[in-house]
């Protein structure tokens, strides 16, 4: 399907940075109670996004208050 597209290879690679990102924000949702704190160079490797994109994931969900945690 995504060679049929004009712009399948950069539809593709924008739908699996979106997927990435909604899984750390999933992740995050899921397992919040249960963390006293988290490792954000792991969260890195565990969903290949780099770190300043994955400290802006977390910061934003602390500043919408989605995430009860402190920086």
């Amino acid at each position: 399907i995504w060679n049929l597209m004009s712009q399948g290879a950069t539809a593709l690679k924008i739908l699996i940075q979106k997927i990435k990102e909604e899984s750390l924000r999933i992740y995050l949702f899921s397992n919040a109670m249960i963390f006293y704190s988290i490792s954000v160079p792991n969260l890195e490797d565990m969903f290949q996004l780099p770190i300043e994109q994955v400290h802006g994931i977390v910061f934003k969900m602390i500043m919408n208050e989605e995430l009860m945690a402190c920086v």
